[in-house]
């Protein structure tokens, strides 16, 4: 069953209702619209999925804290947040992050305040998990897991949501085992770390792109800054801040090419306190000052 309707998950139970009513007597719920959405009432022997879906424009856990019975994992595919549990564990989370979440965890997670996200999550159980987890193969230790590239786990998360399955034992049985097969890729990308260097240069790239901070990059990135920057200056000839630097020289070379915007505008518009240290940073990546860069263009056409 794929489907547009709202879940609800109170005490520790997981409720779905179609339409745009609400359960009454639920003191303690989270409720998103999603895309698709799989719910199944039995499963075999061995365990299986309780429930999976998609969720677009989600805003995570509303109470401030939940408690589920069953092991859950969750892909961010897009938009920002954050993540805590009683453990004392927290951390944000940016599209790619999967979180794992183990049974009677009290935890939150959701986007950015103000703010909406998507998410891909799976929530499984039963006695095959329990012995995953007990020899290590689940560990649940690390909350966070960090996977490029996105499109291919977007793929991989949604194969294993299948489909509902209303108490058919072949079907539950393919359950279990696409479970198994999602556990077992996390389980080795998490060991070997199979995004390639490219893959992480370019995360790399457009975090410094949306990030004020290049200590928030770093964490992002799952790393301290020292060592976010030592690896980025390794992989691209320069350090971060200078990359963000040159990013905005390129900006201001395809606006003075193509507008004639003044120079003090350019050099307000892209962050700068004056003119005069726009100038120096761009003659230092391009050889000449603005003005002289805008009328060789002139000159050119």
């Amino acid at each position: 069953m794929r489907s547009n309707l709202y879940c609800y998950v109170s005490s520790g139970e997981i409720h779905v209702q179609f339409g745009t009513g609400c359960l009454k007597s639920v003191q303690h719920f989270y409720m998103y619209k999603s895309q698709f959405s799989i719910k199944n009432d039995s499963l075999s022997s061995l365990g299986g999925i309780r429930l999976a879906g998609s969720v677009v424009g989600g805003v995570g856990v509303i109470e401030t804290t939940r408690i589920l019975r069953s092991y859950s994992l969750v892909l961010v595919t897009e938009g920002k947040g954050s993540y805590r549990d009683d453990t004392g564990v927290s951390f944000n989370l940016l599209p790619g992050d999967v979180i794992l979440i183990d049974p009677e965890c009290k935890h939150w997670y959701g986007p950015d305040r103000g703010t909406v996200w998507d998410e891909i999550f799976i929530v499984f159980e039963g006695p095959l998990f329990d012995l995953w987890a007990e020899n290590n193969l689940l560990d649940l230790r690390r909350k966070r897991l960090r996977f490029t590239p996105l499109n291919h786990w977007i793929e991989r998360f949604v194969h294993t949501c299948g489909t509902q399955h209303n108490g058919n034992h072949k079907d539950q049985v393919k359950d279990v085992l696409r479970v198994q097969q999602l556990l077992y890729e996390v389980h080795e990308a998490s060991q070997t770390d199979r995004g390639s260097s490219q893959d992480w240069l370019e995360k790399a790239k457009q975090l410094i792109q949306t990030e004020e901070d290049m200590h928030t990059v770093a964490e992002f990135m799952g790393v301290h800054y020292q060592t976010f920057r030592k690896k980025f200056k390794q992989k691209q000839g320069m350090a971060p801040q200078q990359y963000r630097i040159y990013l905005n020289v390129q900006l201001a070379q395809k606006r003075l090419a193509e507008r004639d915007d003044p120079i003090y505008k350019i050099a307000s518009d892209l962050g700068y306190c004056d003119e005069f240290h726009f100038s120096k940073q761009f003659k230092k990546f391009i050889g000449c000052s603005p003005s002289e860069y805008r009328q060789s263009v002139i000159e050119r056409n």
